[in-house]
């Protein structure tokens, strides 16, 4: 990716007159780091944005202030509104080239899992960006992983399966998941509730017919028995 660059003027004011730039379309940052001393400057928004949507917080990108060289930063602390969402503020670190950075790297997702598409299971992402230390010229825009390998129910990618060049150290345990599939979620469906007062009738029913047999002593009707008695006279 071709390096990015951004234009910035130094700034007078501060606090809450800095309400004035941004009402002009510009964004008031904060220029520090190696061997140089805290500068307030000026960014235009519209530029930044576009910077920021690309580089984001990994990428190094040269900051021109004036006619000066370019410096090689990172853009750290971005502060949104909470209505607009537009920034608000910056800060800008200067890099030195022989010294380590921890910059935060977003994991992107890329294919298709097998065991998705044919066993109905559900990719769940846990990890969205990850930590990484190392040399500035060796950091990177993000960190592409393919799910194409997961072919079984519960197969993963850990921290320790990320491509990331030898250079690039991660910040996180290797044991870590970043995405897993899981088993597709069956709903259980309820028996149906039988009311308690039609259950209670039928009991009842079943109970007074049992009273009726024993009255007779061996489930004869009363009839029955009188019949056999009366037979028993005769006889």
């Amino acid at each position: 990716m071709e390096k990015l660059s951004i234009k910035a003027e130094p700034r007078e004011v501060t606090g809450k007159q800095n309400k004035n730039i941004r009402n002009q379309g510009k964004i008031p940052v904060v220029l520090y780091g190696h061997k140089v001393d805290n500068q307030n400057l000026i960014v235009d928004r519209s530029a930044f944005h576009k910077v920021y949507a690309d580089a984001g917080a990994s990428t190094l990108i040269d900051l021109i202030v004036d006619a000066e060289e370019p410096l090689n930063v990172l853009i750290h602390d971005v502060q949104f509104d909470p209505v607009t969402e537009e920034v608000v503020h910056a800060d800008l670190y200067k890099v030195n080239m022989n010294e380590e950075v921890v910059a935060e790297v977003p994991i992107v997702l890329t294919g298709e899992a097998p065991a998705v598409k044919a066993l109905g299971g559900i990719l769940e992402t846990i990890l969205t960006e990850v930590s990484i230390k190392c040399l500035p010229g060796d950091l990177i825009h993000e960190i592409k992983v393919d799910v194409s390998g997961l072919k079984e129910l519960n197969d993963s990618i850990r921290v320790k399966d990320l491509p990331v060049p030898g250079t690039v150290k991660i910040q996180a345990d290797p044991e870590d998941s970043v995405t897993i599939v899981t088993e597709p979620k069956v709903e259980k469906v309820e028996a149906p509730v039988v009311a308690v007062g039609e259950e209670g009738e039928v009991a009842e029913g079943e109970a007074a017919e049992g009273e009726k047999k024993d009255e007779t002593g061996e489930g004869e009707t009363k009839s029955e028995a009188k019949d056999k008695g009366e037979g028993g006279k005769n006889e």
